[in-house]
């Protein structure tokens, strides 16, 4: 698990022989789509905030035939939102401590 440090540290890049440092495009563009799918993915993670957690909703009221109070959708996006703010404070929080120790 890793944040925006660890993506950075993680792409790929070529040294010539002189020492330069130089993008491997191939890799940076495959890299990207991987990124691009699996951040699509995890948009599908039914938790509220996200699309799947909107996807949760709109398969209730096809069922129920009404929909969700709305205090109950407000209350849901809080605690959707509280979540992933805490696990985006997770991840920042793991990146910087692993660049301040040299573990990154």
């Amino acid at each position: 698990m890793g944040g925006p440090l660890a993506i950075i540290k993680n792409m790929p890049v070529e040294k010539s022989k002189s020492g330069a440092v130089s993008i491997n495009w191939t890799m940076f563009w495959s890299f990207t789509a991987m990124f691009s799918v699996w951040l699509a993915f995890l948009n599908l993670i039914p938790i509220p905030g996200l699309d799947g957690g909107h996807v949760i909703f709109t398969l209730y009221e096809m069922i129920v035939g009404k929909p969700v109070p709305q205090k109950v959708l407000e209350n849901a996006q809080m605690v959707g939102v509280i979540f992933l703010l805490g696990l985006m404070l997770l991840i920042f929080g793991s990146d910087i401590l692993k660049a301040i120790t040299g573990n990154l």
